[in-house]
C-alpha cells in the first residue's frame, strides 16, 4: 500500500526512537528513503530529529525489492560514512542478512538496526552492532 501514512502509534514510535537514537549514535551524513508514503515520514521525522532535513533523500534503492548488492554499490559510490536507511520487510532483513554474511534476519516492521563495516563495504563483512524493538519508543 504506497499511499498509507504512518499510523499516530507508529509517528510516535519513530519520534521516540529519533530522540534515543540522537542521544547514542555519531551524527548521520544521510538519511535515505524508499519512495512510499510512510518511509518518506518515518525518513522524514528522523533527520528532523538529527538536523539533517538537508540530506533526506529518496532513492530507488531503498523501494520495495531492494537487493543487498544494490544498496551496497549505491554506499560504496558516495563519500559517506553513516547514513540510515528507511525501506521495506522483507527486503531490510534480507539485506542485513546478506551484509552480515548470511543467515536468516526476522525482523519485524519497524525495527532499526546499526551495522558496521571495519575494512571495506563488501556482502557479508558487516558486524551488528545493535537492534531496537519499535515497541521500546512510543505507545
Amino acid at each position: 500500500d504506497e499511499l498509507r501514512p504512518l499510523t499516530p502509534r507508529g509517528t510516535a514510535q519513530v519520534e521516540g526512537l529519533g530522540r534515543w537514537l540522537r542521544e547514542r549514535v555519531a551524527p548521520l551524513d544521510a538519511v535515505w528513503h524508499s519512495p512510499l508514503t510512510r518511509t518518506r515520514q518515518t525518513a522524514t521525522l528522523m533527520a528532523r530529529e538529527f538536523g539533517v532535513l538537508d540530506r533526506l533523500t529518496e532513492t530507488p534503492v531503498m523501494a520495495p525489492g531492494m537487493a543487498a548488492e544494490r544498496l551496497l554499490a549505491e554506499l560504496a559510490a558516495r563519500p559517506i560514512e553513516r547514513v540510515l536507511c528507511v525501506g521495506h520487510q522483507p527486503d531490510i532483513g534480507q539485506a542485513v542478512s546478506a551484509l552480515l554474511g548470511g543467515g536468516r534476519c526476522e525482523i519485524p516492521p519497524g525495527f532499526c538496526a546499526a551495522l558496521r563495516f571495519p575494512t571495506r563495504l563488501q556482502m557479508g563483512s558487516g558486524q551488528l552492532l545493535w537492534v531496537t524493538d519499535p515497541n521500546w519508543f512510543g505507545a
